[in-house]
């Protein structure tokens, strides 16, 4: 696979991150402005179709071998 076949552009997935909705939130406990109330994964993930997690805001780099999704 050659660099310049990799998809270097992933959009945000919201049905990807929605599957982790439980491990996010605060369930009215704790600070429920805060990025760790008391959860497993930072309020301020996003999903990408690749599957990639990140923090909303953050640089990612995408290099994705289109076969792979």
């Amino acid at each position: 696979m050659t660099d310049e076949a990799l998809l270097r552009e992933v959009s945000p997935d919201p049905e990807r991150l929605a599957m982790l909705t439980p491990c996010i939130d605060n369930y009215g406990v704790g600070d429920a402005d805060a990025e760790w109330p008391n959860n497993l994964i930072s309020r301020h993930a996003i999903a990408y179709e690749s599957g990639r997690l990140a923090r909303r805001g953050e640089r990612v780099r995408h290099a994705i071998d289109p076969s792979e999704l």
